[in-house]
């Protein structure tokens, strides 16, 4: 649900909450669909989930909320690290998503630096205030209030120095470049030939790929609402089997 966050044109709030009300999820089809998992942003996307949560409450039986899954995220702001401010950002993200507990936290760290011409944003690792949000949010976590925690492109030095301080965390989201132009063209022109092959898009057999890597346990689809949502796309991959000459191909 980044597209609802801001920056990325207006939305209608009430166009919104019709849309995901309308996907394919436990509260619109609850005999057919399993747990179903929306990625947030902190911000407007947490108020539309709320909205979202007490539609499916008034509107749906009340055991299908345990069949959803609101996955959000929280950037903090470059200042000091204290319990109390990462509590009070919690419980803005609880009361706005309309939860007791969050079932996924992501955490992402970075810092703006005030450089002519203009600032920029950069990752900071020097000084251990990611660890002291991280261990306050493992405190929030064994009170109740998160389920699990997660992060966002952290590398791999940082990461076990989050894990050597017994930090637990469920997965790390990563955003890369890859290749150059044309090795990323001939990339797409493979994927069409199998897309071609089994009847389905490209970003299907993109996402399908990805999900039969041994290493990755769940892959966020960034499905838009509205004319451009791709919902039969996006089910499509579930059914979708890519066999060996298919996916040698591709690698």
């Amino acid at each position: 649900m980044w597209q609802t966050r801001g920056g990325w044109g207006r939305v209608d709030r009430d166009d919104v909450i019709e849309a995901i009300f309308a996907m394919p999820t436990p509260a619109s089809s609850p005999s057919t669909w399993p747990t179903t998992a929306f990625g947030l942003a902190d911000g407007p996307a947490e108020d539309l989930y709320g909205i979202f949560d007490n539609r499916v409450c008034r509107e749906r039986p009340p055991e299908l909320l345990e069949e959803i899954r609101g996955l959000t995220k929280w950037v903090p702001r470059p200042v000091k690290m204290t319990s109390s401010y990462v509590r009070e950002n919690i419980n803005t993200s609880l009361k706005r998503m309309h939860v007791t507990c969050l079932d996924m936290l992501q955490f992402h760290w970075h810092f703006l630096v005030p450089l002519s011409p203009r600032p920029f944003l950069k990752w900071d690792y020097s000084k251990p205030a990611y660890l002291e949000a991280l261990k306050h949010l493992t405190d929030l976590k064994e009170e109740g209030k998160i389920k699990t925690l997660a992060l966002t492109n952290f590398d791999t030095e940082w990461l076990h120095t989050i894990l050597e301080n017994g930090i637990q965390i469920v997965s790390n989201q990563m955003v890369d470049a890859w290749g150059e132009w044309t090795l990323f063209q001939t990339l797409l022109q493979t994927l069409k030939k199998v897309a071609s092959k089994h009847g389905v898009s490209i970003p299907t057999v993109a996402v399908r790929y990805i999900l039969n890597q041994p290493s990755v346990g769940g892959s966020m689809v960034g499905v838009r609402l509205g004319p451009s949502e791709h919902i039969q796309d996006t089910n499509a991959i579930f059914s979708l089997a890519l066999d060996e000459e298919d996916m040698n191909c591709i690698s």
